[in-house]
This record gives structure tokens, sequence and C-alpha cells, in this order.
């Protein structure tokens, strides 16, 4: 990696670390409007309840209760993948306008691996193993 390139990198790692008090806050999750749980939560309790009084049989009411148990723990695993990727693209938002257009990616990979991460900073991270925070290793987390 060249120097230019490592020292554009620490910029970045800088940057996010010093703004952590100011970004990375808990109503980030419910950032942007990707989820819509009201309009899903309805949707469920109707379907819920039309299944519920139409079936009479023990075993069909067992059915249906293992089909929407298996339908609330896909609806909460989406939910909290939703909720960290919210967390990500407000932080970007936020911290964005301080880098330049072609630095906007590895601004966005480190976000992503801050959040992942709170208690460390990355600086510390950098020092320790800078194999991690090539220009390549960043873009990769991009797509993870």
């Amino acid at each position: 990696m060249s120097e230019k390139t490592e020292d554009e990198i620490l910029k970045l790692i800088r940057l996010v670390d010093r703004n952590k008090n100011r970004t990375f806050k808990p109503s980030d999750a419910f950032h942007g409007q990707r989820v819509m749980v009201g309009e899903l939560l309805f949707a469920f309790i109707v379907i819920l309840a039309v299944v519920t009084f139409s079936s009479e049989s023990l075993v069909s009411r067992l059915a249906i209760g293992l089909t929407f148990l298996a339908f609330i723990v896909g609806f909460f695993s989406l939910f909290i993948r939703f909720m960290e990727e919210n967390v990500v693209d407000a932080n970007f938002e936020r911290l964005e306008k301080d880098v330049k257009k072609d630095e906007k990616p590895l601004l966005k990979a480190l976000i992503k691996i801050k959040a992942k991460n709170l208690e460390f900073d990355l600086e510390q991270i950098y020092n320790q193993n800078k194999s991690m925070f090539t220009k390549e290793k960043l873009l990769e987390r991009l797509y993870e």
C-alpha cells in the first residue's frame, strides 16, 4: 500500500473515531424508511386472526402456530439486519460531507467496522494489524 493511500485511510479512521460520540446513536437503528414495522405487524395480526378463527382442529392450529413462529423468527432476523444497515447509513450521512468523493466508499466500510465494535478505536486496531485496512480489504467490506 502506498504511503499516500495509507495516510488517506488513517485520516478516515481518525475521522470515524473522533466522531464516535456524535455518531452511533441508538436512534440510528430506525433511520430511514427501510423497515415498515407497523404495516408488517398489522398484516401479521390480520392473517393470524383469520387463520386462527377459520380452523377447528388442534392439529391445524398447531401447524398454523408453528408457521407463524417461523414467520416471527424470520421477521426479527430481517428487522435486526435492517437496523444494522440503518446505523451505518445514518452515520455515513453525517460524515460523508467531510471527505472527498473517491474516499466515500472507504469511509462507509470503516463505519461498518466501527458499528460492530464500538468499544475499540479503529486506530488501535489499525496499529495492530494494518493489513486489515488496505483499500482492497475495506472495499470488500462493503459487500459483506
